[in-house]
C-alpha cells in the first residue's frame, strides 16, 4: 500500500518495480470533479487521471480471493467503495487497457528528482 499522491502513473510504477511485478490497469476511475477539468483543459479524462496527483488517494495490491471481502469491509467501516483497478502480472509491463486494446502506461506523474 501507498499514497498515490505523485500520480497513479507515477506511482502505479513505483509500487510495481518495488514489487517486482507489472500491472494491467483495465478501468481507470475518474472522479466527476476531474471530468470536469479535463473537459476546460482539453485533455483526455483518463489521461489526466493517470498524471494527476494530490488527491490523497491509496493504492493498494491485494490478491484476487480477498479483494470482495475487503471491500465490503471496507465500505462498511468507511462508506465509500474500493475501486478495482486491474491486477498485477508477472512481466514488468505496466499497461492500460484503452478500447479493448494494451497501451503502455507512460508516467506523467510527479517525479521528486527530475528538474521541471
Amino acid at each position: 500500500m501507498m499514497d498515490c499522491s505523485d500520480g497513479l502513473s507515477t506511482d502505479l510504477a513505483r509500487m510495481a518495480r518495488a514489487s517486482r511485478v507489472g500491472a494491467r490497469v483495465e478501468r481507470v476511475p475518474v472522479d466527476a470533479a476531474a471530468l470536469a477539468a479535463a473537459a476546460s483543459l482539453g485533455v483526455d479524462p483518463a489521461a489526466y487521471a493517470l498524471a494527476g496527483g494530490e488527491d490523497f488517494e491509496l493504492l493498494v495490491a491485494v490478491a484476487p480471493r480477498a479483494f470482495e471481502h475487503l471491500s465490503r469491509r471496507f465500505h462498511a467501516r468507511f462508506g465509500h467503495p474500493l475501486e478495482r483497478l486491474g491486477m498485477a502480472r508477472a512481466d514488468e509491463n505496466l499497461v492500460v487497457v484503452n478500447q479493448g486494446r494494451e497501451e503502455p502506461i507512460v508516467r506523467t506523474g510527479w517525479d521528486h528528482f527530475s528538474r521541471h
